[in-house]
């Protein structure tokens, strides 16, 4: 049998899944910070300075 087998065919496709995933993912993680500002918190949410860095990290 020549050529590639279907073992081959999976692990390309499996690649790339794993390819975008991972892309959308860092995709993902850039927007949600452009999105926020860390300069301000929420004036409509009452939340003091050390329980915001508590859960935030």
């Amino acid at each position: 049998m020549s050529g590639r087998g279907v073992r081959h065919w999976q692990v390309v496709l499996i690649f790339w899944g794993l390819s975008v995933t991972y892309a959308l993912r860092v995709n993902l993680s850039v927007a949600v910070v452009a999105m926020t500002d860390s300069a301000s918190v929420n004036p409509d949410f009452p939340i003091s300075k050390p329980h915001f860095m508590r859960t935030t990290g």
